[in-house]
């Protein structure tokens, strides 16, 4: 598609309008003889044509009126005059510019927000930022692959910073995923493939449960060193077992020992489940204290008073920098309740868990007095001590066990999917190179 036309409105009143023709536009600095010529043609706003397209295309406008080197000390009179005016940005494109008659699409942005936000097309308003890129790649683009975004596929048609200046193909953000990448580089080779969302959200998972692998590795070394730590401790309560069933019990001794190992399953089977709520529990608390580092220490105090200084030189300051650290920090807060918000009833569930293990501990000891005779009772005890604590590490190991089981069967699961995806786009293989050595060319 051409660009036809840009149009700036200070609310219904057109305060410029620029026409775009065929080939090469000029901006030309047209400075008046009277006054002095730049030389150079700097101020003449070629940058700011560029970033006014580009806000029209879904970019959030902030380097309009704010340096990309300053972004703490934005323009506050250009801001407010885009702000408080009302100022409308509009931008024509058309399929065929030599023709008259070529349907036209209309893109219409101000810089307001919430219900005084315009952001229409074809005089449809989409305030949703998702549903704007989204419907504008299908417009310009015909495509409705989610990957990539309208704003990574454009990317490199508005040059107006140093990385897009300088670069090819890096003209994305600095921390921009592989995956990313590699879904844009494929499009502008004019191949789609709609598995390309997938393999990006299949990446992620897998992250997810490398950081996980890692974070076992870290707690306990490796899977091999806990089945055989497991095998330890089955050998330990059989040995256990063997020297409490060769005490001369009481005559009840079979009605008594089915009770003691109902207990003693419920004992470990409530043991495990311990595991599972205290492992949660520590996952969530370690990802609360990381968190809870990213408040910022700084002292306001002192920054207050460099504010009242600039205040007084600069009236139109307009936020303090109390407020930016208040809203960075309630942003955290916010994050801390959501990840925190199971701990409650995780505690309350824990507690509930120890209690029910306490009553069992304690069942078993009645039970075990039970089952003694005189001249046995001190030997009998320590072994049923030692076996209840056989029987907690057991359901600990066999909960670590089943934890890292699973997130190698899911890692596996993953690393499977995304080779189904790799091997459909590898298939296009000869296409890619052709289009490649087209491009190198």
């Amino acid at each position: 598609m051409f660009l036809k036309k840009l149009v700036i409105q200070k609310g219904d009143e057109i305060i410029r309008e620029i026409n775009f023709h065929k080939g090469v536009n000029f901006i030309v600095d047209e400075t008046p003889e009277s006054q002095p010529p730049q030389s150079t043609g700097n101020n003449v706003g070629k940058t700011t044509v560029l970033r006014l397209v580009d806000f029209c295309f879904g970019s959030d406008g902030k380097n309009i009126y704010q340096d990309t080197e300053f972004k703490k000390q934005p323009n506050t009179v250009i801001e407010g005059f885009l702000k408080k005016n009302n100022v409308i940005i509009s931008i024509i494109l058309v399929k065929n510019i030599d023709d008259k008659n070529s349907p036209e699409l209309v893109i219409k942005r101000n810089f307001l927000t919430y219900k005084k936000k315009i952001q229409e097309i074809n005089n449809q308003n989409i305030t949703d930022n998702a549903e704007f890129d989204s419907c504008l790649k299908q417009l310009v683009f015909n495509t409705e692959v989610e990957k990539p975004t309208f704003r990574q596929i454009i990317s490199k048609n508005i040059r107006d910073e140093k990385n897009k200046m300088n670069n090819i193909v890096k003209v994305l953000h600095p921390y921009t995923k592989a995956e990313e990448y590699e879904a844009l580089y494929l499009f502008w080779l004019g191949l789609e493939f709609t598995e390309m969302s997938e393999k990006y959200r299949l990446s992620d998972e897998k992250k997810t449960e490398e950081r996980m692998q890692k974070q076992f590795e870290k707690n306990t070394s490796s899977l091999s060193l806990i089945e055989q730590t497991l095998s330890v401790v089955n050998r330990k309560i059989e040995e256990l077992d063997c020297k409490k069933n060769n005490f001369n019990l009481n005559p009840n001794y079979k009605e008594d020992i089915d009770k003691l190992n109902e207990v003693k399953y419920q004992l470990n089977k409530t043991s495990s489940e311990l595991g599972k709520f205290e492992m949660r529990k520590d996952l969530i608390i370690e990802s609360k204290e990381g968190l809870e580092k990213e408040y910022s220490q700084i002292d306001s105090s002192q920054i207050k008073l460099l504010y009242e200084k600039a205040q007084a030189l600069i009236s139109t300051i307009q936020v303090s920098f109390e407020n930016t650290l208040k809203f960075h920090n309630d942003l955290i807060s916010e994050k801390l309740k959501f990840i925190t918000r199971e701990l409650p009833e995780l505690e309350k569930t824990i507690l509930i868990k120890k209690t029910e293990i306490d009553n069992l501990t304690k069942a078993e000891k009645e039970l075990v007095e039970q089952l003694q005779k005189a001249g046995v009772t001190e030997d009998l005890e320590k072994i049923v001590v030692e076996l209840n604590q056989q029987y907690e590490r057991k359901g600990r190991l066999e909960e670590q066990k089943r934890f890292w089981e699973e997130s190698k069967i899911r890692l596996n699961t993953i690393n499977e999917n995304l080779k189904a995806v790799n091997d459909d786009i590898y298939k296009q293989d000869s296409l890619i190179k052709s289009r490649i050595t087209e491009f190198n060319k």
